[in-house]
């Protein structure tokens, strides 16, 4: 399950408005999955800054930034993405 939300900021980058994109999720594991790594619950928080690059590429659309915090029972990482939407 992702909960997550588009909120324009009011800035612009090379003309083009940005908007930030907060998401929580939560991924559940069941079966020898759940036996063989010990987690049953993972979390993610994270955020994601967002571009409108359409007038620029025909096949894209958007184009983001953004960061997340993971949290399970003795699992804790981040991570760093770029990515796009068509």
């Amino acid at each position: 399950m992702v909960l997550d939300y588009e909120l324009p900021l009011g800035r612009a980058l090379f003309s083009r408005e940005v908007s930030v994109k907060p998401f929580v999720d939560r991924t559940d594991y069941f079966g020898d999955l759940r036996e063989g790594m010990d987690i049953r619950t993972m979390y993610e928080y994270g955020v994601n800054f967002l571009v409108e690059i359409k007038d620029y590429v025909d096949f894209l659309s958007k184009l983001s930034f953004g960061g997340s915090h993971i949290k399970a029972y003795q699992l804790t990482g981040w991570k760093i993405g770029l990515g796009w939407e068509f």
